[in-house]
């Protein structure tokens, strides 16, 4: 019985702690500009640690945040391009709340913020040079 036991707390151990990772991209309507989200999840309760990689002649990273989605895919995160150089990117989280992020890119680098439904813009400027 303590076998079984031992057994059965070893496997969810095991099970629950493999680390998972995923990216998703998506280009602008002109292609001239990409953006790949990457992602690392520690365990399966863990959220994901996901950085947003800009593509536009240089390749530069963004601050990473933390994002409690199921999976990095299609039916979780969605990609709005409006024009070549902003996007908005949509995360659908495990609870079904949404965080958005718009992201512009221009020759001085690149701009992100997190769209807060019915609270202020949490901008930040993360020096990315892109040519």
């Amino acid at each position: 019985m303590k076998t079984c036991l031992f057994l059965a707390v070893l496997f969810l151990t095991v099970s629950c702690s493999q680390e998972k990772s995923a990216r998703i991209s998506s280009k602008s309507p002109g292609s001239s500009n990409e953006i790949i989200i990457k992602g690392v999840k520690r365990s399966i309760a863990d959220p994901w640690i996901t950085s947003f990689i800009a593509k536009g002649g240089d390749t530069a990273s963004a601050p990473q945040t933390e994002i409690f989605a199921s999976d990095l895919s299609p039916e979780y995160v969605k990609f709005n391009w409006k024009g070549e150089n902003t996007v908005f990117v949509e995360f659908t989280q495990t609870d079904d709340t949404k965080r958005t992020f718009n992201i512009t890119m221009s020759s001085q680098g690149m701009m992100m913020n997190e769209v807060n439904p019915g609270g202020e813009d949490d901008d930040w400027d993360v020096g990315v040079k892109l040519k």
